[in-house]
């Protein structure tokens, strides 16, 4: 099929994501797919809600574990981010923004936001 393409007939790669200690993190804000570190000091690992208010479509990693993904269109505001997940001292959060808006920060709730049918 001449100036078509199908599924595979483009060049491209995969993102490794089996050690995220090789990424390149941001500092700033970004138009292209970027990741960001966040770190998160905790007391006393409790049950909490990731708010991801002001970021528009991403992946959400917590201690090298894959919590979630997001987007800004809901339908739920908050990731669940189970206790057993986050350790006393510090945690790693990496967000992977791959439309480029972001947010100047994570805040975390002790309740869900399921949206506006919620």
């Amino acid at each position: 099929m001449d100036g078509e393409a199908g599924p595979g007939s483009g060049t491209g790669g995969t993102l490794p994501l089996d050690n995220l200690n090789s990424l390149v993190f941001s500092d700033g804000e970004a138009a292209f797919p970027v990741f960001y570190r966040f770190a998160l000091e905790v007391k006393y690992p409790a049950d909490t809600f990731l708010d991801l208010s002001g970021w528009e479509k991403g992946t959400v990693f917590v201690n090298g574990r894959a919590l979630g993904r997001f987007w800004d269109k809901g339908p739920q505001r908050r990731l669940y981010l189970p206790a057993p997940w986050l350790r006393m001292g510090e945690n790693e959060i990496i967000l992977f923004e791959t439309e480029g808006r972001t947010g100047k920060t994570i805040v975390l709730w002790d309740e869900p936001d399921l949206g506006p049918e919620g």
